[in-house]
């Protein structure tokens, strides 16, 4: 996230068990390791949750990471990040060596890819990007230490839609913030590809543009995949195609469903976007 002028940053940390915990919450910015012992063994009440606003705490960070560590308990964390316009709230999220991310930028959008490496050490990473017209391999390469994250400027390559990977030679956390007129979009990568998604409650408001973005990077060969609308009063398919290497985009404004299945016939990764008056929302599956 960041606390630049005009922007908010907010950690919600959510006890939804009927004991109570304890977190230590610490953070890495672009000065390095923020000092935060007001916020070591934080108690969370049972079924209850606890803010953090790192605007007012940490005031003109362009690249702030965070980490929630559970003492006792357990707990499930989400960021809010947003401008005067938009905000938009995502999950936490692991450590993977590898992180897919079928959607970095859509049409009149900036976007940058955010690496937090958790180690003792420094690791090197590369930063694939995928699109229409083909595979960039390597487009970007840095070594990442702990004390603080890189940050990659994904205008350097243009156009859309593009999307990306990042490979580590250790586990890494990564994410992706995307900002249009007036929009603000966060969304972490997939770890992992598997040959089933469920898009459960991919809900939208009237004159929203709804997208599934699929990216295939496990098969030479083209991919063949169904994706079903889950509806109430029946479900429906289409079946599409994804070559290697190649973003895909499934346009599901019209489908007015509950969820989304897709099944394909090799690993895939999958995500969808959400567009409209109201702002821009990126999710990973």
């Amino acid at each position: 996230g960041s606390t630049m002028p005009g922007e908010h940053l907010t950690l919600r940390i959510f006890n939804p068990f009927p004991e109570a915990a304890k977190v230590t919450v610490t953070a890495v910015s672009d000065i390095g390791v923020e000092a935060l012992s007001d916020l070591e063994n934080l108690p969370v009440g049972a079924r209850s949750w606890r803010d953090v606003d790192f605007t007012t705490l940490l005031r003109q960070r362009q690249n702030l990471v965070v980490t929630v560590t559970a003492a006792e308990g357990v707990v499930v964390p989400a960021m809010a990040f947003g401008t005067e316009e938009d905000e938009d709230w995502w999950p936490g999220v692991g450590e993977a060596t590898t992180w897919e991310f079928p959607v970095v930028r859509v049409e009149d959008t900036s976007s940058f890819l955010v690496v937090h490496n958790p180690g003792i050490g420094e690791v090197e990473v590369a930063v694939d990007l995928f699109t229409p017209e083909g595979t960039i391999l390597e487009a970007f390469t840095a070594s990442v230490t702990p004390e603080a994250p890189a940050r990659f400027d994904l205008s350097q390559y243009p156009g859309e839609p593009l999307a990306a990977r990042v490979v580590a030679t250790g586990p890494v956390a990564a994410a992706v913030v995307a900002y249009g007129e007036g929009e603000v979009a966060v969304t972490a990568g997939a770890p992992e590809a598997a040959a089933t998604w469920l898009l459960p409650g991919l809900r939208r408001l009237p004159l929203h543009a709804a997208s599934l973005w699929l990216l295939n990077t496990s098969s030479e060969e083209a991919i063949s995949a169904t994706v079903t609308a889950v509806r109430r009063a029946g479900n429906t398919g289409q079946t599409v195609v994804v070559p290697p290497g190649v973003p895909v985009q499934v346009d599901v404004t019209v489908l007015d469903a509950e969820g989304f299945l897709v099944e394909a016939s090799s690993p895939l990764t999958v995500a969808w976007t959400v567009r409209g008056a109201s702002g821009l929302a990126f999710a990973a599956a």
